[in-house]
């Protein structure tokens, strides 16, 4: 009951906060590739051009399909649709996490795991304005929530297990190539599975084989149905429905699709593509809220406690491994990134798909402290912290927004001000909007000519705004940076707000953390 009250008053936040947010610039593309893929539907497979559209072509377009028809069929802004879209897929993420979370350890463990995610800013901030990685972030947990609910239905799982697991397994694969992860993680969970059927008596072995045949029925269905949702919504991969999938992959590890560049980085700039092993560690420690540290703390106590009660070894339950095969998931990324550095930018939001399994981690270990048989006073003592830092990362979200993906906790980066100056903060031009509609109601009132506009890395976000806020918006014209702009708007991303002189008429900021400057270059009239 909890539970869904939560889910509820989240889903009427999400309604209410989507249209604050302001649109990135990898979302004008995202857009026209999901318009292509609707055309290629639409021409009867004759209009081609979404299996040509740049470094998009490496990735799914599910999402898209999805976000452009509910764009096409509402009226008003269609960035706003799509937010909106965005984040009601982003929300299945937190009942996916929820729905783990109370199977693993019951129903305070699934409260908890939700309250984690939804109250880890990095899943926030990102959950209204980032088509890829929210997606897919979403799909992926849906998928481990479905492999774990097959558990009980192994070896020869029912069709709708099959489906479950396809169908949410197929999605994930529809945005993103990096899905096939989670083929590994059902095969290790079936092997998790055997290893915990045991069966007695003398025919142990041959027993045991005679299992194999319908696990390996039932991944082969969810694998093949997978594979088809993956391939419904994404052309390039269709023109070689086997190959293409794990060339997209491998070019995405290596490339990423950004062009390269530099970027800060805990106060020194690195090289895209050349970064240090500890770039994913560094950001997750500096990311993600206090809160997770003081469920990690009460993980570990349990952890030693336990081993020290119980030293001698003791069979594996079914959820032990559960929960171990659920590190695994949260783990391997870490791993695989600190090992192979793969190409990676913009902070983690590429690994945004970590964060759902490690707030259910976070919640069954919370929820464990909790029901205990420590004295109450521990209990209570934990409980009281809990709540504090949650409270606390809460009203910082609340400052912060609609920026709350620049959060930076105080424990290990030192506040949001501090570790803005040590790592970038508003990368992807969110700020823009804010920005222009400072513009618009502020300057050039009595200006004798129209003001030209420009703004930094691209310019859809800047024309968009401009254009919405007609018709006060008639006395500005975006122009290019060779048209002798009047006015610049500069993210700070790779410090390109420092290359320009001129009066600052205005800077974007949160919790003293700058995110985007307003800068006059000489004055209209």
């Amino acid at each position: 009951m909890c539970s869904a009250l939560a889910l509820l008053l989240m889903l009427a936040l999400v309604v209410v906060v989507c249209r604050d947010y302001g649109i990135t610039w990898d979302e004008g593309a995202q857009s026209d590739y999901g318009r292509r893929i609707l055309r290629w539907f639409r021409t009867l497979f004759r209009d081609d051009s979404a299996a040509t559209h740049g470094d998009l072509i490496y990735y799914g377009g599910l999402f898209e399909v999805v976000a452009e028809l509910a764009a096409g069929r509402t009226p008003g802004n269609r960035y706003e649709t799509r937010h909106l879209v965005n984040a009601l897929v982003g929300l299945l993420a937190v009942l996916g996490a929820q729905r783990i979370g109370t199977r693993i350890d019951g129903p305070l463990a699934g409260l908890l795991s939700g309250l984690f995610l939804a109250l880890t800013p990095l899943f926030f901030g990102h959950l209204f304005n980032n088509p890829k990685d929210t997606p897919f972030a979403a799909f992926s947990t849906l998928a481990l929530w479905a492999m774990l609910a097959a558990w009980d239905g192994l070896p020869r799982l029912p069709a709708r297990r099959v489906a479950a697991v396809g169908l949410a397994t197929g999605a994930a694969l529809g945005v993103r190539a990096g899905g096939l992860v989670l083929l590994f993680h059902l095969f290790t969970l079936f092997a998790g599975w055997l290893l915990v059927r045991r069966p007695g008596g003398g025919g142990a072995p041959p027993a045991r084989r005679a299992l194999l045949l319908p696990l390996a029925s039932s991944f082969a269905s969810i694998a093949a149905l997978a594979w088809a949702v993956m391939l419904l919504f994404w052309p390039w991969a269709q023109q070689s429905p086997l190959a293409r999938p794990f060339q997209a992959m491998k070019v995405l590890l290596r490339s990423s699709g950004a062009a390269g560049g530099s970027m800060l980085f805990d106060g020194r700039e690195v090289v895209v593509g050349d970064l240090p092993w500890s770039y994913v560690p560094v950001w997750f420690a500096v990311s993600l809220p206090e809160s997770y540290a003081v469920a990690l703390l009460a993980g570990l106590w349990l952890v030693t406690r336990a081993l020290l009660r119980s030293p001698r070894r003791s069979p594996l339950s079914a959820r032990t491994l559960q929960l171990l095969w659920l590190a695994s998931v949260s783990g391997l990324p870490f791993l695989a990134a600190v090992v192979t550095r793969p190409f990676l930018y913009d902070g983690v939001r590429h690994l945004l798909f970590v964060v759902p399994p490690l707030a259910v981690l976070a919640g069954v270990a919370a929820a464990r402290f909790l029901r205990s048989d420590l004295p109450a006073v521990a209990r209570t003592a934990f409980g009281c912290l809990l709540a504090a830092s949650a409270l606390l990362t809460a009203v910082d979200m609340i400052r912060l927004h609609p920026y709350e993906a620049v959060y930076f906790n105080r424990l290990v980066a030192g506040g949001v001000s501090a570790a803005s100056r040590r790592f970038e903060t508003d990368y992807w031009g969110a700020s823009y909007k804010e920005g222009v509609e400072w513009l618009v109601g502020n300057y050039g009132h009595d200006a004798g000519r129209e003001v030209r506009v420009t703004c930094t890395y691209v310019a859809r976000p800047c024309i968009h705004y401009l254009d919405a806020s007609a018709p006060e918006s008639r006395r500005f014209r975006y122009v290019s940076f060779e048209e002798d702009p009047d006015v610049v708007l500069s993210i700070t991303r790779g410090r390109i707000h420092e290359r320009f002189r001129g009066r600052v008429l205005h800077v974007v900021e949160r919790m003293g953390a700058p995110l985007l400057f307003v800068v006059e270059l000489r004055p209209p009239g």
